[in-house]
C-alpha cells in the first residue's frame, strides 16, 4: 500500500527535527527543503512512487545529503510501523546505523517489507552489503499480547534464500510498543549483490531465562567407581555437535564412538528435565551422556567444580543425537580427564537455559539488496606472522569486516590463521573471529566480520598476531 504523501512530509515534526539537529546541519528553510527532496528521492527509488510536482531532485550530491538521509530515515520509519514508539525508540533501534549515516545513504537499502502471522509482525527495515557480508536490521512486534521480551532466542530458525553462515543478535526491546529489534549477519560474497532476498523465520522463543546452574545429585567419582568398565558403541545417530575444531575431531559422523546407555537416570538438584544416563572413559577421555526430555531447553556447558564452585574442568566437545520421540541424547567429552582420581571431590555441574513455550508461525520478508560497499585497501609494511610460512599480501576493510589475503603453505587448520584485533581511537580493543575462509591457487582469503557496523574513522590500528598496522582514512 502506498503511503499518504502528506503523512510522509508531515512526519518531519518538531520533536523529530530536534533529534535530527544533533547530527544535521542547521535547520533553516533551505535545508529542510533539501531534506524533503532527498527523502522523496529515496522513497521514489525504494517504493516506485511519483514525486509531487512541487518537488525537484538535487542535481549534485552535497555534504548535507548524508545528514538529510538520516532525517529521511527517521521519518520513513515513523510512518512504516514504529511511529507509536516515538523518536527515542527510533534512535535506539537504529543506533548501529544512525551514527554512521554515510554508510546507509551511499549503499544502504531501506526496506518496508513486513509479514504478520499468529499476531506477530516481522518487518525488515534496512540492509547493507559489502560483497562479502550482508547486515540486515529487522523487528518483531507482538500485535495481540505480551509474548516478547529483552531476552529472546530465534533458535537458528532463520535463513536467507542465498548466503551462508547466518547469525542474529537482539539489539533492543521496547516494552511500550512490544517491539524487539535484531541485526542479522549473512556471509555469501558477491552472490548477495543486487539479488532479491527472501528472509524467513519459523517459530522462536519470546522468553529466555538467565543462565542457570545445577549440580548432579550423585558425585561423579562414586558413579564411575560403581561402573568401572564403560561400554561403548559406534553409531551413526550423531547429527552435530560443538567444540573447537569440531570437524577435525569428528570428520565422519557416520561412525562415532559414544557411551552405551546404562538406562540410569541420575537427576540434577534443581533441574528436572534432563538426567545423566552414563559416565565413563572411552579411549582415555571422560564421556558424560545425558537425556534431555525437554529439547527446547538447552545446555550451555557441562563442567566439574570443586567444593567452592570453582570450575576445574570444562567439556571440550558436545555431541547431539537424532531426536527420539520427545527427547534426545547428548554426550559431553572431557579430553583432559583421563583417570578416575581426577574426579575425586568434584561435582558435575550444568549451565543451562530454560524457555517458555515457542511462538509458532512462519514469516517471510522479501527485498532487493543494493550494490555492495566499496572496500578500501589498508597500506602495510611486511608483517611478521606467528606462522612464518604464511605471508600477508593484502588487507581490505569495510564497515562490516576485515579481509586478509594470505599466501604460502596450504592451511590444514583454522588455528593457523592469524589472530586479528581492532584498536579503536577510544582505546577499546575488539577481538575478531574468522567467519569465512577459503583456499585458492593464490593462497587463502579469510574474512573477520564485525559484530556490528564500525566506521573506519573510528579505527586507530589493526593488530595482526600482535603486530600493529596503523590505519588512516
Amino acid at each position: 500500500m502506498k503511503p499518504n504523501r502528506n503523512d510522509l512530509l508531515n512526519a518531519l515534526n518538531e520533536q523529530q527535527l530536534e533529534q535530527i539537529a544533533e547530527y544535521a546541519v542547521p535547520m533553516d528553510a533551505h535545508t529542510l527543503d533539501h531534506i524533503k527532496e532527498r527523502f522523496w528521492q529515496k522513497v521514489q527509488h525504494e517504493q516506485d512512487i511519483e514525486l509531487p510536482p512541487t518537488l525537484t531532485l538535487p542535481k549534485k550530491r552535497n555534504n548535507w545529503i548524508k545528514y538529510g538521509l538520516a532525517a529521511a530515515l527517521i521519518s520513513c520509519v515513523a510512518v512504516t510501523g514504529a511511529a507509536a514508539s516515538g523518536v527515542a525508540w527510533v534512535d535506539e533501534l537504529f543506533q548501529p546505523l544512525f551514527n554512521r549515516s554515510y554508510v546507509v545513504s551511499e549503499y544502504g537499502t531501506f526496506v518496508t517489507s513486513s509479514d504478520i502471522n499468529n499476531g506477530i509482525e516481522m518487518r525488515t527495515l534496512a540492509a547493507i552489503n559489502d560483497g562479502e557480508t550482508a547486515y540486515v536490521l529487522f523487528t518483531l512486534t507482538d500485535l495481540d499480547g505480551n509474548r516478547l521480551s529483552e531476552r529472546m532466542d530465534l533458535y537458528d530458525n532463520y535463513w536467507l534464500n542465498t548466503g551462508t553462515s547466518f547469525s542474529v543478535k537482539q539489539i533492543a526491546y521496547n516494552p511500550e510498543t512490544k517491539t524487539a529489534a535484531f541485526s542479522l549477519l549473512s556471509h555469501g560474497g558477491s552472490k548477495l549483490t543486487g539479488k532479491t532476498i527472501s528472509f524467513k523465520l519459523r517459530s522462536f522463543f519470546g522468553q529466555k531465562s538467565e543462565a542457570k546452574h545445577s549440580a548432579l545429585t550423585l558425585l561423579p567419582y562414586d558413579y564411575v567407581s560403581s561402573h568401572p568398565i564403560a561400554e561403548g558403541r559406534f553409531t551413526s545417530e550423531v547429527n552435530g555437535g560443538g567444540g573447537q575444531d569440531f570437524q577435525e575431531a569428528f570428520p565422519d559422523l557416520s561412525q562415532v564412538h559414544v557411551l552405551s546407555s546404562n538406562n540410569d537416570e541420575v537427576e540434577f538438584q534443581a533441574m528436572k528435565w534432563a538426567v545423566v544416563t552414563n559416565i565413563g572413559f572411552l579411549e582415555g577421555k571422560l564421556h558424560v551422556q545425558l537425556q534431555n526430555n525437554k529439547p527446547e531447553n538447552h545446555f550451555k556447558s557441562l563442567y566439574f567444580a570443586d567444593e567452592h564452585n570453582n570450575v576445574i574442568w570444562n567439556h571440550n566437545y558436545s555431541l547431539s543425537f537424532e531426536k527420539q520421540s520427545v527427547s534426545h541424547s547428548e554426550e559431553y567429552i572431557f579430553n583432559d580427564i583421563n583417570n578416575i582420581e581426577q574426579l575425586r571431590g568434584l561435582t558435575l555441574q550444568a549451565e543451562y537455559f530454560e524457555y517458555g513455550d515457542p511462538i509458532e508461525g512462519t514469516w517471510k520478508n522479501t527485498f532487493k539488496l543494493a550494490s555492495s560497499l566499496e572496500t578500501m585497501t589498508v597500506p602495510h609494511q611486511e608483517v611478521e606472522l606467528r606462522d612464518d610460512q604464511l605471508r600477508l599480501d593484502k588487507i581490505t576493510l569495510s564497515p562490516l569486516n576485515v579481509t586478509l589475503q594470505l599466501s604460502g603453505k596450504p592451511l590444514s587448520s583454522m588455528d593457523e590463521l592469524p589472530k586479528l584485533q581492532l584498536k579503536l581511537k577510544n582505546g577499546n580493543i575488539i577481538d575478531l573471529n574468522t567467519t569465512n575462509s577459503r583456499q585458492h591457487e593464490q593462497g587463502v582469503t579469510t574474512i573477520y566480520s564485525f559484530a556490528d557496523i564500525i566506521e573506519p574513522t573510528e579505527i586507530e590500528a589493526i593488530l595482526i598476531d600482535g603486530n600493529r598496522v596503523p590505519f588512516q582514512t
